[in-house]
């Protein structure tokens, strides 16, 4: 099982994109609502740990999609089921404004803003000016 992401850079109105596919049946991997597949995203590096305040997920058609959504409810819509449908990931706009309260998932051991490390990836998207 895999999901498809679209991540979306905005840069002064010339978004910079990037499409990766995230295997969610790894071992140790433990993937129930999209905020699981924001920390995966995060603590391997495939983004950096400063922009965590600035991504939201969102569907193919634009609208928002909470954190605390299951992901197999978002796959079911449809969503991040194959590349040419993926779910997106958007980097750049802040949507909890400048005094970001810390995200809880109640009956879980995630911590939503711990990130961890950088390293290299086969889908190389850098973060201009971060």
């Amino acid at each position: 099982m895999a999901v498809w992401v679209h991540y979306e850079y905005l840069d002064d109105g010339h978004p910079h994109t990037a499409t990766q596919r995230i295997r969610l049946d790894l071992p140790h991997f433990k993937c129930e609502r999209l905020a699981h597949l924001t920390n995966h995203i995060f603590v391997k590096g495939y983004l950096p740990c400063k922009a965590r305040s600035l991504v939201s997920w969102k569907g193919v058609c634009g609208k928002h999609i909470e954190e605390g959504v299951k992901v197999e409810d978002v796959l079911s819509w449809g969503e991040g089921v194959c590349e040419s449908n993926p779910l997106r990931l958007v980097i750049g706009e802040p949507l909890r404004g400048p005094y970001m309260l810390p995200m809880s998932l109640a009956g879980t051991n995630e911590d939503v803003q711990t990130c961890k490390g950088f390293c290299d990836i086969s889908v190389r998207f850098e973060l201009l000016g971060y």
